[in-house]
């Protein structure tokens, strides 16, 4: 499959997308997580802008079309496989709780950090893990919102978030994804299928906190986010991909 930011760009560009350095850096571990879970879940989207990151990857798996015009942020009233998709940050993970207390496959749910601000985001964290739901979290941990690090508003970082659900009994992951340390082990598809094989989802929740950065892969957008956030680009040439 040919998971590529070059695609990811050019699709930005031909549907006039905005949320580029959102889209790129859940783009850095969707492209591993959405094929292994493809439609066999529930799934239930609370980071819906950077729309493009699902997009992308859903076309190469077949499951949309190159010519179908989708909304700015993902809707599960489009894509008949999408359970529930949030526009309103903070509410999708208590969302996805309700839908795995009725359903007996796995609900997969994605959020970002910010949405850890959230009182009904860390009701649903404390509720999930007390009754052992069938529940697949990612967290895209990128600690920038438009308004600043996510850590200088909220204090609290990748491992204070680690700490958070071990406390409630998740089964905690915490991936590095931009790595300078050569001698640590790069995520891959086949960690994530090794991942969903071992996990004893009657057991307790699963989450995957990825540590990411906003904008990865684009140098610009790696070096002003905020800038970036609402600009669309209109030619590839514009941005610098490493």
């Amino acid at each position: 499959m040919n998971y590529s930011i070059k695609k990811l760009l050019k699709y930005s560009i031909n549907n006039n997308l905005k949320h580029i350095p959102s889209a790129l850096s859940q783009f850095s571990y969707l492209k591993y997580v959405l094929p292994v879970i493809k439609k066999d879940f529930n799934i239930v989207i609370g980071k819906p802008f950077g729309s493009q990151a699902y997009y992308t990857i859903w076309e190469e798996l077949g499951y949309i079309k190159k010519d179908d015009k989708l909304s700015y942020g993902v809707k599960h009233e489009e894509l008949d496989f999408v359970s529930f998709s949030e526009e309103t940050l903070g509410n999708a993970l208590g969302v996805a709780s309700g839908i795995a207390t009725v359903s007996d496959k796995v609900t997969y749910c994605n959020i970002s950090d910010g949405a850890l601000q959230m009182g009904p985001t860390l009701e649903s964290i404390m509720y999930i893990g007390k009754n052992k739901q069938k529940i697949l979290l990612t967290v895209d941990c990128n600690d920038e919102q438009l308004t600043g690090n996510t850590n200088d508003i909220l204090n609290i970082n990748s491992s204070k978030i680690r700490d958070i659900f071990k406390m409630y009994d998740w089964n905690v992951y915490l991936v590095p994804i931009y790595l300078q340390d050569k001698n640590v082990k790069i995520f891959t598809k086949e960690d994530m299928i090794q991942i969903i094989e071992t996990q004893h989802f009657d057991n307790k929740p699963t989450v995957l906190i990825f540590e990411t950065i906003k904008g990865y892969g684009v140098t610009e957008m790696e070096d002003d986010p905020v800038k970036w956030h609402y600009k669309s680009l209109k030619d590839i040439n514009e941005v610098t991909i490493k």
